[in-house]
């Protein structure tokens, strides 16, 4: 009976002594009532415990019952153990139909035997159990004042305690440390009032009875990781003010950050114990208004969470990137987006970034050009299969251009590591990817810039239009001198960010954050540890893998030119899904508008070596997606498209050519089965990052009408319409979009 899960008040010891209570009151009245009333208690435990190894005791139960029910001996210790077999099983009861069942289930199969028992007994034990049973009720009535007299003296303090805990933690994502400590201390004190209020004595009685038990069991559970959580954000926030930690003078202070560690790592612990406790004490038979309070807690600790194991990952990782100790290189890869590759744009540049012991410097930057001609040799490299199936006869290994024409920049990183050592004869220890919109960010972090041989300062507004076009305006015909420009870029940018006093965690996030989640600043390093920290902030750029589905719209140039400036791209798909088999059809809509003029800009921007007219943009095009291609058509004329797999996924490409000042549209329809997660259809679009950030729109649609989708999570900008059955979701893809059409209630 001990092994039993059943918790009628959430305390151990308690729990088990009713537990006990229970088989010793079972097994006293079954040997006392009659025959068949013990058999109905035996048949309903065999029904109820179907599914359980203790159906085995009920039906020994309801066998031996039959045998005694045809036995005119009533032997009372043949009743007693029928019912200490039943009593066991029915503790044991799996849950099933509802919360409560179980409970509804034994009390109906108990119920007959106890009142047989009654009317059986002698007047004076009859007697004695009203006693006994008027003494519970009177003791139950007294536990319930108490527990009310409680509620009402620790709800107000309860509630306070919550509002001051969110409030802290907004304080505290906003970097305002001063009012988070302040904010921190009231939260503590009103805990410290519930905890006492639900410690009064009156409050006691109310403790082992079931039910009301279980209430304040949660409520004592939910304020005591409340306090241990407040007193650890205490500690952290104090010791560890993370918004303090700054790159000041091109360096960040090592010990501090080691300093840190220690106080985050015992708020982590403390934030994982509470989630443990709360989870512990989540129960059908919590009454509303505790129930309520206790999810909206358990929210913010579960937001908090999130946020300190990313702190705690980042504390542990900044120590290896910043070279704590020693030394570390990593090679930054400057990529334009005016020429794209599937990971975005092609690498033009590059620099080594070299952190030592917490300082920072951009050292060695040089053009691609140079890079390549310490190529010519081919270097061999190791590659996944799938890369070098697809990107092979690019050639990364004669031109760095190309190191980026993977969607996956850790597959890309790995490969451009090797070529990079053995053309430059330096190891380095991770891979860096910025692109005119990481540049921007960067800038909006230092302010301007003043670059030599640039008549105006390089700002967050103006930098990427000069990247992708105003520089090969400005020294059309002198790739040299422009080479050199990129250069002074480079080295001026980096040049401002050591010497800028950067701000706090929060506003350092708001500026970065877009710029990383975007594609257009991403990092990978050797060390695994590391990567782990990266991954958690999207900066690693991995390609997603998912069990749902997946659309992602990838584009080359293939003229080569700088003519990307020009491209703006739309994809419309119609998704038709059936939520009980997965069986999917997809309708994918591609436009591609190219604005580019026929002439007035620089060859090296609009011209080609294909033969076609200045101005067009011939691009290979790929679709990824785990369904099967049925057919693909370019303006209504069948297109053959080049299949292959990568990532697991299928692939679908083609080449497809957009004169001057035109569009044109390709349409692939898809079929193939999802799957599919208590029929919630799942779909990821990881982005391209690009000049013109592209515009989608997806409707997702049920083919079911048995399972109409009615709702809609984690897309942005989406809406479920009910009427129709379907979900749409529209706007600029410039980030992964990630959600999931959902089912009604």
């Amino acid at each position: 009976m001990f092994l039993s899960s059943a918790s009628p008040t959430g305390l151990l010891i308690v729990d088990g002594l009713w537990r006990a209570l229970f088989g010793a009151g079972v097994v006293l009245v079954s040997s006392r009532a009659r025959r068949e009333q013990c058999v109905w208690m035996a048949a309903v435990a065999v029904v109820a415990a179907a599914e359980s190894v203790w159906v085995v005791l009920a039906i020994a139960a309801l066998a031996l019952s039959v045998i005694a029910l045809f036995n005119d001996h009533r032997s009372r210790p043949i009743g007693a153990v029928i019912g200490m077999l039943c009593a066991l099983s029915l503790l044991h009861l799996p849950g099933f139909w509802f919360f409560g069942a179980p409970s509804l289930v034994t009390a109906i199969a108990v119920a007959p035997v106890i009142v047989s028992a009654f009317e059986r007994s002698s007047k004076i034990a009859r007697r004695r159990t009203l006693i006994a049973l008027a003494v519970s009720i009177g003791f139950v009535l007294v536990a319930t004042v108490g527990a009310g007299v409680t509620a009402l003296e620790a709800r107000s303090a309860t509630n306070r305690a919550v509002d001051s805990t969110r409030t802290s933690l907004e304080l505290i994502r906003d970097g305002k440390r001063d009012e988070a400590v302040l904010a921190l201390f009231d939260s503590r004190q009103d805990f410290i009032e519930s905890r006492d209020a639900l410690d009064a004595p009156w409050s006691l009685p109310a403790s082992i009875v079931p039910v009301l038990g279980m209430n304040l069991t949660a409520v004592r559970t939910a304020v005591s990781s409340g306090l241990s959580v407040i007193e650890a954000a205490q500690i952290a926030v104090s010791s560890a003010p993370y918004g303090d930690l700054r790159l000041v003078d091109g360096q960040i202070d090592l010990d501090r950050v080691f300093a840190m560690q220690e106080p985050v790592s015992d708020l982590q612990r403390s934030l994982e114990s509470a989630t443990s406790d709360l989870a512990s004490v989540d129960s059908g038979w919590l009454v509303d208004q505790i129930s309520e309070p206790l999810d909206t807690f358990d929210g913010e600790v579960a937001q908090l969470q999130g946020t300190v194991d990313i702190a705690a990952a980042g504390l542990g990782a900044v120590p290896t990137l910043l070279g704590a100790g020693g030394q570390a290189t990593y090679l930054v890869q400057f990529t334009n987006t005016a020429e794209t590759r599937a990971l975005g744009g092609f690498m033009g540049s590059w620099g080594l970034l070299r952190a030592t012991n917490g300082r920072i410097s951009l050292d060695g930057t040089d053009s691609v050009g140079t890079l390549n001609e310490k190529l010519t040799a081919g270097f061999p490299y190791v590659a996944p299969p799938d890369f070098r199936e697809r990107y092979a006869r690019f050639r990364p290994d004669l031109f760095a251009q190309n190191w980026t024409a993977s969607p996956d920049f850790v597959d890309d990183a790995f490969v451009s590591t090797q070529l990079f050592e053995q053309a430059e004869k330096t190891g380095i220890d991770g891979v860096m990817m910025i692109d005119p919109e990481g540049v921007a960010a960067l800038l909006a972090l230092t302010g301007p810039v003043r670059v030599p041989g640039l008549a105006e300062p390089l700002d967050s507004k103006n930098v990427v239009a000069y990247l992708t076009l105003g520089q090969y305006r400005q020294f059309e015909g002198q790739v040299g001198a422009r080479r050199d420009g990129l250069e002074a870029v480079a080295n001026a940018v980096f040049d401002a960010l050591g010497k800028t006093a950067l701000p706090g965690y929060q506003a350092l996030a708001e500026l970065l954050g877009p710029a990383i989640q975007g594609g257009h600043i991403l990092f990978t390093t050797e060390d695994s540890t590391t990567n782990s920290f990266l991954d958690q902030i999207s900066m690693t750029g991995r390609f997603p893998q998912v069990d749902g589905d997946l659309l992602s719209l990838r584009s080359a140039n293939a003229n080569p030119n700088k003519i990307d400036s020009f491209l703006q791209r739309s994809m419309n798909a119609e998704i038709a899904v059936d939520p009980a088999t997965g069986e999917t059809s997809t309708q994918v809509t591609i436009t591609l508008t190219n604005t580019a003029p026929a002439s007035g800009l620089p060859t090296y921007v609009i011209g080609n070596d294909r033969g076609d007219p200045f101005g067009t943009n011939a691009i290979y095009l790929s679709l990824y997606s785990p369904l099967t291609i049925d057919r693909a058509e370019l303006e209504g004329e069948a297109l053959r498209m080049e299949i292959q797999t990568e990532f697991a996924i299928n692939v679908y490409s083609a080449t497809v050519t957009v004169p001057p000042g035109s569009t044109v549209s390709l349409q692939i329809w898809l079929r193939g089965k999802i799957p599919i997660a208590n029929g919630d259809y799942s779909l990821t679009i990881p982005a391209q990052p690009m000049i013109n950030d592209d515009k989608a729109m997806i409707t997702i649609r049920s083919t079911n009408a048995a399972q109409p989708f009615t709702g809609v999570s984690g897309f942005p900008s989406a809406v479920a319409n009910t009427n129709r059955n379907t979900v749409t979701v529209a706007g600029a893809l410039n980030r992964t979009w990630t959600g999931q059409a959902k089912l009604g209630d």
